[in-house]
């Protein structure tokens, strides 16, 4: 037959695998949830699913409302996989940023569309490419459509304004854990680069009290100078060589200068609004008081406010 079209759906799966797993990533990434490669991967395959079904079964979109259930029902599970079943919340935003990114990248597809490339966007928020571009305009669109939404996501969040306000938070390492009061302060965009991770700067006389005599005679000994090399060495014989980072930075009074720090396994902060937040996080210690009036001992960044596992 003339008007026959022959659809692989392996290639239908395939595409569709990496466009959703970008997708997912970008919104993780706005919402400020962290996930692995494999569960953002396997909330890519429901999606990928629902696209080659989508293709088989075309009749699963003649009905509007059926159509509508199918999407939110695929989405739902895309989200659930990626960053876990136990929050609606995290869910419910994650779905809302989904399709927020979705329509974004479908003003991708149409401006390429638009210079010359083959494509073919299905109705709604999860789109659906039909296998009749090439490997090199996908990777076109993805890079394109990457770059543009993530500095957007960006942006919205560098500008939005954090109260200047005290939170309860908890550091825990190696089962072992303190309680610090920081502050959020709008200015520390300092990063551990290194472990990807924000920073939290912390009164060394709170932050060492995680360990044990031993450590903290070392590091509070007044006879030897303690470098930035015999601190590293000092955590390195204590089991935390992979947990190292150090961190430069710059302050208007002293000038460049670096800190040590470790990568703890979590930071957990109390909310009144959102209750309490879990978060990876890199904890930088100085010798100084950070607060003249002791109304704190830590400082933590807005972006952590917005991080969760």
């Amino acid at each position: 037959m003339q008007n026959e079209i022959s659809v692989y759906v392996d290639i239908i799966f395939l595409e569709n695998l990496l466009i959703d797993f970008v997708i997912i990533d970008i919104s993780g990434k706005a919402a400020g949830y962290s996930s692995k490669p494999f569960r953002i991967l396997s909330g890519a395959a429901v999606g990928a699913l629902y696209a080659v079904l989508v293709c088989v079964f075309p009749c699963l979109t003649d009905n509007f409302f059926l159509s509508l259930f199918f999407k939110i029902i695929s989405s739902f599970f895309m989200c659930a996989l990626s960053f876990g079943l136990k929050k609606r919340r995290k869910i419910l935003i994650c779905n809302v940023i989904l399709y927020i990114v979705s329509f974004m990248f479908a003003g991708v597809f149409l401006v390429l569309k638009f210079t010359g490339n083959p494509v073919a966007v299905n109705e709604g928020g999860i789109v659906v490419n039909w296998g009749s571009s090439s490997a090199v305009y996908i990777i076109e669109m993805l890079v394109i459509g990457y770059i543009i939404i993530t500095v957007f996501f960006y942006y919205i969040k560098k500008n939005k304004r954090m109260p200047r306000k005290i939170y309860e938070t908890k550091i825990v390492l190696s089962e072992k854990s303190i309680f610090v009061q920081a502050l959020c302060d709008t200015g520390n965009e300092i990063r551990d680069n290194l472990h990807n991770l924000p920073v939290v700067i912390c009164e060394s006389d709170a932050f060492l009290n995680l360990f044990d005599e031993n450590l903290k005679s070392k590091y509070f000994d007044k006879t030897s100078a303690k470098t930035a090399n015999d601190m590293i060495s000092v955590f390195a014989e204590e089991g935390f060589a992979d947990r190292i980072s150090v961190i430069p930075f710059k302050t208007v009074s002293s000038g460049s200068d670096i800190m040590i720090g470790l990568a703890v396994d979590y930071v957990s902060i109390k909310d009144e609004t959102d209750g309490e937040k879990r978060m990876k996080a890199t904890v930088c210690f100085v010798d100084k008081k950070l607060s003249e009036t002791d109304e704190y001992n830590a400082i933590i960044s807005p972006e952590i406010l917005l991080c969760e596992i």
